[in-house]
């Protein structure tokens, strides 16, 4: 019997404010029940099925639904990390397991439900349920802890690089280095975040994990991207495209990516060919509008002003009708007020101040491709209005930034 177990009773007991003397009567003596809250003793399953009864709570020992448990929780989470749909598991592993609220698989089981919650977008369960889950961490096997300091990562901002690397530690494949690439990504750390895209690929390569793989060159690109080697981004995208040839959700985001560095490098027409063919596949509230955002401008560098509009009026009903889950659209109304202001011929004071303050946001809060493609409207439009020193200086700054990168 796993230690926890006695743990987890005594947990309930103090919860439920049982005595222990009330709990173990006519079951086994007070002393013997402290010595299975302290771990010293291994009782036998009936002992503790009943003494979870007196709580009034039911366990379950049976060996063929445990193993078929055990069986699904596996499957599960392999799922997770290829990046599959785990729906149908999801319902498997609670009909199997859904009668007992304890049993030899309940670490296991909570780790699924936080991962179920990470599914969900739902950060807030997700740091309820690992703090509840904290008291049992020098109960977790190495797999368990593996899974729970990644979900620890994605949970608190703070502490993602420190359990990330935990997670490494625990289990150094190619999921863990795709975390730490991912996050350093998200931080503009772009060479640190190349180092370990190059072994999450090796691995996943190794592994079989044809998701990791694609994930990583999405990553990779976007790094080769911001450091300005456009001729790598390329070919890692192309790579990516690749691998998922019948993947129409990814090649849409791919083709985003894309688009978005024409764009960027004053490719328009090239630009425009790659953002329109994203369009249909970009389907969540935060693709939809970064998509209608570069098209809205890519039309208005063509000179297609009207089509520029109902882009920005496009971005905008996703803004009013849809909630993005990064809590960030206040810098993504100000991002479309800017092309709409470009679009109506209003590039005055009143839109360089505007402009202003989406390069600093996007600095504070949003990742550094963000503040780095604004930075390069702001450098236009100080030029634009003779400012030449302010743009100097910007572009100086944007220069060192990219150094320290």
């Amino acid at each position: 019997m796993k230690n926890w177990v006695g743990f987890l009773l005594k947990h309930y007991r103090l919860k439920l404010n049982f005595s222990q003397s009330g709990v173990c009567k006519g079951i086994c003596t007070v002393s013997y029940l402290s010595k299975i809250e302290n771990g010293t003793a291994q009782p036998s399953e009936e002992v503790i099925e009943q003494l979870f009864k007196a709580l009034g709570i039911k366990s379950c020992w049976n060996e063929a639904v445990l193993k078929q448990g055990e069986k699904l929780l596996t499957a599960y989470f392999d799922q997770v990390f290829h990046n599959e749909d785990t729906s149908e598991s999801s319902e498997a592993i609670r009909a199997c397991l859904k009668e007992a609220e304890i049993n030899p698989l309940y670490l296991a089981f909570k780790l699924f439900e936080i991962q179920e919650a990470q599914l969900q977008l739902n950060v807030e369960a997700m740091k309820e349920q690992l703090n509840q889950l904290q008291p049992f961490i020098g109960f977790m096997d190495e797999k368990m802890l593996f899974v729970y300091e990644l979900l620890v990562g994605k949970a608190f901002n703070e502490e993602a690089e420190s359990a990330y690397l935990k997670a490494d530690q625990l289990n150094p494949c190619s999921i863990s280095k795709l975390k730490i690439a991912s996050l350093y990504y998200e931080k503009g750390q772009f060479q640190k975040a190349l180092q370990y895209c190059k072994k999450a690929y090796d691995l996943a390569a190794y592994e079989g994990n044809i998701s990791v793989m694609s994930e990583v060159s999405i990553i990779e690109g976007g790094c080769y991207c911001n450091l300005y080697q456009f001729d790598l981004m390329i070919q890692t995208y192309e790579r990516c495209l690749n691998l998922n040839r019948d993947n129409s959700h990814l090649r849409s985001d791919i083709k985003y990516n894309i688009g978005a560095t024409y764009l960027e490098i004053g490719r328009y027409e090239k630009a425009y060919e790659y953002l329109i063919e994203a369009e249909p596949g970009r389907l969540d509230p935060l693709s939809k509008f970064l998509t209608y955002h570069k098209l809205s401008l890519v039309l208005y560098y063509l000179n297609r002003h009207s089509e520029s509009l109902d882009y920005i009026e496009k971005a905008e009903a996703v803004l009013n009708e849809e909630q993005i889950q990064d809590h960030c659209e206040d810098i993504y109304a100000k991002m479309i007020q800017v092309v709409r202001m470009m679009s109506e011929g209003k590039m005055n004071e009143e839109y360089l101040k505007l402009l202003e303050e989406v390069y600093e946001d996007c600095g504070k809060r949003i990742i550094f491709g963000f503040q780095q493609f604004h930075g390069h409207m702001l450098i236009d439009a100080y030029k634009e209005n003779r400012r030449y020193k302010e743009a100097l200086q910007l572009a100086m700054q944007m220069q060192e930034m990219l150094m320290n990168l």
